[in-house]
Parts: structure tokens; sequence; C-alpha cells
């Protein structure tokens, strides 16, 4: 999915939103040639913990296939506190440093 803006005329890639169950994504990742190539390589998946900005992580074209895993309340939104709820939108997010909307603010186009 596109979206563009009306302000700057700029388009961004905003991908696609989706819930899966696990057994949907592994359906997908049998189905994926990149993930098969993965799984049948001699090289071992790493796992790294790393402290730092996560913004700055998110654009660091080393990690371009890179997964994050962030905290997250798991509903798809993240907000500060119990007042705010989806109808506040996402304007919040910038003033917001904890981990989710950090990593939300990384790809922007996605969460809007």
């Amino acid at each position: 999915k596109i979206m563009r803006s009306r302000a700057s005329d700029k388009s961004y890639l905003a991908g696609e939103f989706r819930t899966l169950l696990l057994s949907e994504l592994r359906a997908e990742a049998v189905h994926n040639e990149d993930v098969m190539k993965l799984k049948h390589a001699d090289s071992a998946l790493t796992l790294d913990f790393v402290y730092g900005d996560v913004s700055v992580l998110h654009a660091d074209e080393k990690f371009r296939h890179a997964t994050f895993q962030a905290a997250s309340q798991f509903n798809c939104l993240e907000f500060i506190s119990p007042n705010i709820t989806p109808e506040h939108g996402i304007s919040g997010y910038e003033h917001d440093r904890t981990q989710g909307p950090a990593c939300s603010i990384a790809c922007g186009a996605g969460t809007a």
C-alpha cells in the first residue's frame, strides 16, 4: 500500500496491516523463498540484545531486514497512560520515548 502526503506530495510505502495466527505465519514462511534460503543455509541465526536509540537502529542499513522486538501493549497501538484511547490517534508518539512508539515512528507510514 502506498500513502501520499497531501502537504508534500511525497509517497511512502505503508505496507498492509494484518494480524495473523502463528499457524498462518508458518504457512506463509513455507512459501517465501528468502525464508527457505535462510532455513537451509549453513549460517546460524543470531540474537543480539542492544541498548540504544531504536530509531537510530531502524535507520541503519545493516539492519535492513532485521526483526526488532520491542515492549508492546499487544493492542496494535501504544499509549503512554490508561487515559489515552485510540481516538487520541498517534500524534502523541513523538513525545513518548518508550520502545513501542519509537518503533512505530521508525515505520511511520505503516503506523498511520
